[in-house]
């Protein structure tokens, strides 16, 4: 049994023909892709049907040895999985293009090996850091995130604790809901 996610990189332009760009950041016992625009125009538009194009988005799940994280042409990644073949291994960082022309995509697999009776549980997560999140009078502030260091990994880090804590706590729990 394999389980497939992917998100395009429309999540993280205004307008299709921005360029963005795909990378792998290091963060401690996850697996993480990254897409962001390669301008990264802060605050700079405002108006109706504006869409953010600042900050980054992300797709992460714990890393483990039948895991893949990775990003490419979201239809090459997508064909190889139906077909399944393998899919491509990160290979740095993608250089910047529209995303009418490079399509991509952060995609994640899981394979969990034979259907049992034992039941499995896999999660990723799906995340935006805007970088800045307001201005305000005329200084642009950052989001609140993970306390002091307010940097985008500390975001990551909490639901992976709190999955921790309410897994341990469902196993130790003795009482018939």
């Amino acid at each position: 049994m394999q389980l497939y996610v992917d998100c395009g990189a429309e999540i993280a332009v205004n307008t299709p023909e921005q360029p963005v760009g795909l990378d792998y950041p290091v963060v401690e016992g996850l697996a993480v892709a990254r897409i962001g625009t390669a301008d990264q125009p802060v605050l700079a538009r405002r108006g109706d049907d504006v869409r953010i194009d600042w900050g980054y988005g992300y797709l992460a799940t714990p890393a483990a040895p039948a895991v893949v994280v990775t990003g490419g042409n979201g239809g090459r990644i997508r064909r190889a999985f139906v077909t399944g073949s393998a899919l491509p291994a990160p290979a740095g960082p993608a250089a910047p293009a529209p995303v009418t022309e490079s399509r991509l995509a952060m995609a994640a697999t899981w394979d969990l090996g034979a259907v049992g009776t034992t039941p499995v549980t896999r999660w990723a997560m799906l995340a935006y850091d805007d970088v800045k999140a307001i201005r305000y009078f005329a200084r642009d502030l950052v989001a609140y995130c993970g306390g002091a260091e307010r940097r985008w990994s500390n975001c990551l880090s909490p639901p992976r604790a709190s999955m921790t804590r309410s897994t341990a706590r469902r196993a130790s729990s003795t009482r018939n809901w």
